[in-house]
């Protein structure tokens, strides 16, 4: 089998906790256990709990609204009335960890023009008007302590609206700890190969063996497993993964 480079868990750890062997003779295969892998992380990946980067060049549209007009943030803007014509931008990928520097740009030009970006400059945090062009509005996520980023603010050089009007590229994500993301994904994994096995009709530390012409294995053991993972998996969504925040709670760091 050849190598495969996986994100939290891996192959042994699986077997450590089943107390297993997978190799190319096992139910299921060690590379049947590889492609668990894959659905298992693909599935946090695409629920922003590993963070990620945004490929540079993320081309955004632009609504035709400002930022006044949603009221959810409309009382943190009142402490700076300088920036109350400047324009929400909220982006696919989120939560927002930063931008990449240098990879922010508008484009000028209008519709009977070829694209014609700018550069602009970003703060993270309280804005400088005349320093820096927009910022990430970020809400404290109360599970994991971080400051999550849901959108961008734009109160200098303010983009067009319309389609294709901003190109950039930052890091998104959760940040969840990796040693949490590793419990996770090492139980689901295990999880799908218990159901493989069971499915196959070769069982694994069964509870109770009758021999002869009719053998027969009682899976006790299976449902304590299932049971335990479920468990398990379910005490650490509710204590330490977050849950998509709703735009209508952004607030400004």
């Amino acid at each position: 089998m050849s190598e495969v480079t996986t994100r939290w868990t891996t192959i042994q750890d699986v077997e450590r906790f089943l107390q297993i062997v997978l190799d190319a003779n096992s139910k299921p295969s060690d590379g049947e256990v590889l492609d668990f892998i894959e659905e298992v992380e693909s599935g946090r990946l695409k629920e922003g709990w590993g963070t990620q980067t945004a490929v540079s060049g993320t081309v955004l549209n632009v609504e035709p609204t400002s930022a006044m007009s949603k009221g959810s943030i409309g009382w943190w803007l009142a402490d700076f009335p300088e920036l109350e014509q400047g324009r929400l931008v909220i982006p696919p990928y989120r939560p927002i960890v930063s931008v990449t520097s240098g990879a922010f740009f508008k484009d000028e030009s209008s519709l009977s023009q070829a694209e014609n970006w700018t550069l602009l400059d970003c703060k993270d945090n309280v804005p400088n008007v005349t320093g820096t062009d927009f910022m990430t509005l970020k809400k404290e996520n109360h599970k994991t302590g971080n400051f999550d980023g849901i959108a961008f603010y734009f109160y200098n050089n303010l983009p067009a609206a319309g389609y294709r009007k901003l190109s950039g590229g930052w890091v998104y994500g959760y940040n969840v700890d990796t040693k949490i993301l590793r419990e996770y994904s090492t139980l689901k994994v295990c999880e799908k190969v218990i159901l493989a096995r069971l499915f196959s009709g070769q069982p694994m530390n069964i509870a109770s063996f009758t021999g002869g012409d009719m053998n027969s294995w009682v899976n006790t053991q299976f449902q304590v497993q299932l049971a335990y993972i479920q468990q398990r998996c379910d005490e650490i969504r509710k204590r330490h993964l977050p849950e998509e925040m709703p735009i209508a709670t952004i607030q400004g760091l």
